[in-house]
C-alpha cells in the first residue's frame, strides 16, 4: 500500500509539481509505531464517568417497553377472559 501510495504521489508531483520537487519512498507513507520518548495523551474516560454511564443505562433499562412477547401474553390473557 505504501508503495502505490508513493507512485501515486510521485506521478501527481511529476505533472503538477515544481521541478525541484523532492520525490517520495515508501517510508513516507508507513506508520511510526513506536514514536519512543513521545507522551501518549490519554483521553479516555475516568472510572467515575464509566460508572455514571452504566448507572444511567440501568436506569433506562427498568424503565423500557415492554416486549412484543410480553404483549402477546396480555393479550391471549385478555381473550380467555372474555
Amino acid at each position: 500500500m505504501a508503495y502505490l501510495s508513493m507512485i501515486v504521489t510521485n506521478l501527481v508531483r511529476a505533472v503538477h509539481g515544481k521541478e525541484d520537487d523532492k520525490l517520495s519512498i515508501p517510508m513516507d507513507f508507513m506508520p511510526k509505531w513506536d514514536k519512543g520518548g513521545e507522551e501518549v495523551k490519554e483521553t479516555g474516560q475516568t472510572p467515575e464517568e464509566m460508572k455514571q454511564i452504566m448507572m444511567s443505562i440501568a436506569r433506562a433499562s427498568k424503565k423500557r417497553k415492554p416486549h412484543n412477547k410480553d404483549i402477546q401474553k396480555r393479550a391471549l390473557t385478555k381473550t380467555r377472559k372474555r
